[in-house]
């Protein structure tokens, strides 16, 4: 078919090569808008080729040559961050136009039907291909906005929970740590504990908007990798209070940057002032979080060997620069420049418009500012993987929240109420009303944008960082489009819940603890049939277990039942204990026995709206 021949040698036609004086190409946003116009031409094209229409050869040119005019604007684009993700997007998209295009131009010109429909069914799979690919385009385009209009770390707080929410298809904390743990267990190879998958999905926002989402990736599973391999050393630091100040201090220098750099992101280009705000961001990156875990990570593999007292108040680039020097860690710590950090230290930098030339020792060295800021969240995004990879590592270990707690302070938010409020606002809440008090602290929330179950474990483990120690209490309501919902209880079973790794028995026992202490709705937040069934299912797996642990696990359950105040199951409980401790149940315990089958074996709903 003379039509389907002249398309193919267009698309087959090689790119021009741009001249040495040529500049690169700029991002191409635009791609992904032209995708649904470029479909709609390219299969009415192809429907006028099927019939033999006249003018349909010409039409089909078109199409092919929008395409490539597309393909050579991707391909002659920068690969530069903050737009890096942009065009990598639109390369992909491209890609997929030129492969539903081949698809379809041999479906046309297939022998027979059975070979045109088997051809029409790959098109089709890559069309989803394409369709997802605008779809994450629009989300990456809605985030860009909101950062652009972030003049704050909490605003940046506000849009990171946002738009994770959003991406991920979560309504709430734990839907999003779970997503978030789903997809960190791939880019792990192992398992993901604790609440690393939400830190993973939050910072997921970053890499899919601003940094290369690959490459951040690849970086955590590398740290994650030598943290786990030198696990020991690793635990030996972090038990050192002074490196976790040091640790929270270099965190607190990454969120103050990423606020830093949306202002300078606002800049149709960067000028001379915003560059001079640009140097000190990377040199702060590289003095704070990059030295701490640089030094973390050489003193727990072997490469120093000086306490870490000692080695904090060495030179920052000495320290970073060994790093960078070593096969093994180089690729962790790029971006971090060891030269720029000097040029701010010793006031060795001229700020021009389109540049900044540092005079070195003995050369000088000129950066684009472009260049500048690529490398400056280049570097946010290897201490943001190290974070990520850190902080699951020591979740594998029963370690929660290292370095974090009361970051919310030092990062100059308004305070616990402003954050609690954040949290529920990041969740579908609005017009969140926080009132504190010596020891009981009561909030309220206006509609929520979702109707479904409250978690109470996810939310209120969610919000205890932000709650001062001397709350002892807290109440709950929320509006849900089905009427207004209350909780309430104790605090103090929730912390210490929160204090048992989460693959223990102690961390469930100690979430069914903390619900049965709580209400819901004027009723106990864990109905009784859901306690029994639960309690009844762990009596008898508990049976299988040798005689001590056997007794301890049917003790556990058995002050569960005790605060619950469900006689009926507490008797049942203790039966069992003595029924194990004697061999067999006598007939006295038997029924109580009995009761704990029943209770297994009987269907409950929980309906916690």
């Amino acid at each position: 078919m003379k039509a389907v021949q002249n398309a193919l040698r267009l698309l087959d036609i090689p790119p021009a090569s741009a001249s040495p004086g040529d500049a690169p190409s700029s991002v191409p946003s635009g791609v992904l808008r032209e995708v649904p116009g470029w479909l709609d031409d390219f299969l009415a094209a192809a429907r006028c080729v099927a019939k033999g229409s006249p003018g349909c050869e010409d039409l089909l040119a078109e199409s092919v040559v929008s395409l490539t005019r597309l393909r050579d604007h991707t391909a002659g684009a920068i690969r530069r961050r903050p737009q890096l993700a942009q065009v990598d997007l639109a390369c992909q998209a491209v890609d997929s136009m030129e492969q539903i295009l081949r698809t379809l131009l041999e479906a046309l010109s297939s022998p027979s039907p059975l070979a045109a429909q088997t051809c029409a069914v790959a098109a089709q799979r890559r069309l989803d291909v394409l369709a997802e690919l605008t779809e994450e385009a629009a989300w990456m385009s809605r985030t860009a906005l909101k950062f652009d209009g972030a003049e704050s770390v909490e605003d940046v707080v506000n849009v990171l929970f946002a738009q994770g929410f959003e991406f991920y298809g979560a309504s709430d904390l734990y839907g999003l740590n779970a997503a978030g743990l789903e997809e960190l267990e791939g880019v792990l190879g192992a398992r993901a504990p604790g609440a690393s998958g939400l830190m993973f999905a939050l910072h997921g926002v970053f890499a899919r908007t601003m940094f290369d989402r690959r490459r951040f990736n690849d970086l955590v599973g590398q740290a994650h990798a030598l943290l786990t391999a030198h696990a020991d050393g690793v635990l030996a630091l972090v038990a050192d209070s002074v490196f976790e100040d040091d640790l929270r201090a270099g965190l607190l220098e990454v969120f103050d940057s990423c606020t830093q750099i949306s202002m300078v992101l606002r800049q149709s280009h960067i000028p001379r002032h915003a560059g001079r705000a640009l140097l000190d961001v990377a040199a702060s990156l590289l003095e704070g979080p990059g030295r701490v875990l640089a030094s973390m990570i050489m003193l727990a593999s072997g490469r120093k060997s000086r306490p870490y007292a000692k080695l904090r108040h060495d030179d920052a680039t000495a320290i970073v620069r060994a790093a960078q020097q070593d096969p093994e860690l180089a690729d962790l710590f790029q971006g971090l420049d060891c030269d720029l950090r000097n040029a701010q230290a010793h006031a060795s930098a001229r700020y021009e418009d389109d540049r900044l030339v540092m005079d070195l020792r003995s050369t000088s060295r000129a950066i684009p500012w472009d260049e500048v800021l690529d490398g400056t969240l280049q570097a946010q995004e290897a201490l943001l993987a190290w974070q990520v990879a850190l902080t699951a590592m020591l979740a594998g270990h029963g370690i929660s929240g290292y370095g974090t707690l009361d970051l919310h302070q030092l990062c100059g938010f308004a305070g616990q109420r402003r954050m609690i409020a954040i949290l529920l606002e990041g969740m579908g809440c609005r017009d969140v009303l926080v009132t504190p008090g010596p020891s009981h602290w009561q909030i309220d929330a206006g509609t929520a944008a979702r109707s479904g179950p409250i978690f109470l474990g996810g939310l209120v483990t969610a919000m205890l960082r932000f709650l001062p120690g001397t709350a002892d209490t807290l109440s709950l309501t929320v509006r849900l489009p089905d009427g207004p919902h209350s909780l309430g209880g104790p605090l103090e079973p929730w912390r210490d819940f929160t204090s048992h790794p989460s693959d223990s028995n102690e961390y469930v026992t100690g979430m069914i603890r903390a619900s049965l202490m709580w209400t819901h709705n004027g009723k106990p937040y864990l109905p009784g049939d859901v306690l029994r069934r639960w309690a009844a299912q762990q009596a008898l797996e508990a049976a299988d277990r040798p005689l001590p642990a056997r007794v301890r696990r049917m003790r556990e359950l058995k002050a569960l039942a005790a605060v619950a105040e469900d006689a009926p199951l507490h008797g049942a409980l203790a039966a069992a204990i003595r029924a194990v401790r004697l061999g067999q149940p006598d007939k006295a315990d038997q029924v109580f026995f009995d009761n704990l089958k029943t209770w297994r074996n009987t269907p409950v709903q929980l309906d916690l709206r």
